[in-house]
């Protein structure tokens, strides 16, 4: 089953540090220890913009802090404590 979490962000305005890092690293960490997995997706774009006079393609949250998970209910009450 899917769900939507609402998760914390690092950082603020346009410079916010998407949520999925941290289910990245929970991730690796499961794996590591033969623990139960799950799937997620956060959806992204890729802004361009210009600094300091060159074009660079910045990819970005869609919805800051909001990232669908596929796991239990279980699953998903263990991933936000």
């Amino acid at each position: 089953r899917w769900y939507v979490l609402t998760l914390p962000t690092a950082g603020g305005g346009r410079d916010r540090i998407s949520p999925s890092k941290g289910l990245d690293a929970e991730l690796s960490r499961r794996e590591r220890r033969g623990e139960a997995l799950f799937e997620y997706f956060s959806p992204s774009y890729v802004e361009a913009r210009k600094v300091g006079g060159k074009m660079v393609n910045t990819k970005r949250p869609l919805l800051y802090n909001y990232v669908f998970v596929h796991a239990s209910e279980d699953e998903i009450f263990r991933l936000k404590r």
